[in-house]
């Protein structure tokens, strides 16, 4: 009769651990969760200020920028015409890494 007993007590309690654990594992990630939220609303407190348009406008204003106009707006196809590529011409590659040594004029010494 005990070892029966024993046989539906330790996987009760095995049952009530894992419960227990997961139960604190739940709380842990609710709370994360908290935190994460209140800073999505403070970083989009500080988004909406940074945003604001009178210090948008002051900030631009320091910088001497100008609204934009029309005569600034393109389409792709004359890009090219308004802002040209810049080509990247860079030096050959060599398989010699080492610079080559200038040869030494003979002169008058010191």
């Amino acid at each position: 009769m005990g070892f029966v007993l024993l046989i539906c007590i330790v996987p009760l309690y095995w049952a009530k651990t894992k419960a227990d654990s997961m139960r604190e594992n739940m709380q842990s990630l609710s709370k994360e969760v908290a935190d994460e939220q209140k800073k999505i609303s403070e970083l989009e407190a500080e988004y909406a200020y940074l945003n604001r348009f009178d210090r948008l406008e002051a900030a631009a204003n320091k910088l001497g920028l100008q609204p934009i106009n029309g005569a600034q707006i393109t389409n792709l196809s004359q890009l090219e015409k308004v802002a040209p590529l810049k080509t990247n011409q860079t030096p050959p590659i060599t398989n010699n890494p080492q610079p080559q040594q200038q040869p030494q004029q003979q002169g008058a010494g010191l």
